[in-house]
């Protein structure tokens, strides 16, 4: 296992609602199928099963103004019969792309920080006592989330057809492993949204 070197002071604490919210559906399916239902000024998605049903969405909080006056963006991944799962914060931080992943009750969960270098494109998600790692082809979507050199999931991009392609809205498909914990599996779902939050901003730039 990885070790934490966050300030203790702001550890990662993982709550009771993190743990309720592992029995929810969206957790518990080996595989999921993402796609972006919009993509100008909000970054909204449908997590979906195989077989079409919405298990959960992502959904851009506050106002257009709050956020252009404020610098940051929060998005709150729900369940699908929208219970609050975990908060996405994109905060102000002069181009560090270092994403906060928030508990319902608003205490951190996880870091999500971009690590990209000439060579190599990578993405830790921090938790206590453990980094997950996004490793490969992270803006075509091609690649695996991995732990102490463990694939903990894999993501490929799928079809999503031509309106929605032309209109930049992503869709990929991730394959948990079985084993994988339901805080594990949301921590890596978080991970994936602040991914296409980067994604977005290297396409305005």
């Amino acid at each position: 296992m990885s070790e934490n070197t966050n300030n203790p002071g702001h550890q990662p604490q993982p709550t009771p609602e993190t743990s309720q919210g592992a029995s929810a559906p969206l957790l518990t399916e080996n595989t999921l199928v993402v796609q972006q239902t919009r993509s100008f000024m909000s970054n909204d998605f449908e997590m979906q099963s195989q077989d079409g049903r919405v298990l959960g969405r992502v959904v851009t909080t506050g106002s257009t103004a709050g956020r252009l006056l404020k610098g940051n963006r929060t998005f709150d991944l729900v369940d699908g019969s929208g219970n609050l799962l975990l908060k996405i914060v994109d905060p102000f931080d002069f181009g560090l792309d270092r994403y906060e992943l928030l508990n319902p009750d608003g205490s951190l969960f996880a870091h999500v920080q971009k690590q990209f270098s000439f060579m190599r494109k990578r993405l830790t998600i921090e938790l206590p006592g453990l980094t997950l790692e996004l490793e490969g082809s992270l803006f075509e979507y091609d690649f695996n989330i991995t732990v102490n050199g463990h694939v903990a999931a894999r993501v490929a991009r799928e079809w999503g057809g031509l309106v929605a392609g032309l209109r930049g809205k992503s869709r990929y498909g991730v394959n948990f492993d079985p084993g994988a914990p339901g805080p594990v599996r949301l921590a890596m779902l978080g991970g994936l949204v602040a991914l296409d939050l980067i994604r977005a901003k290297d396409a305005r730039n």
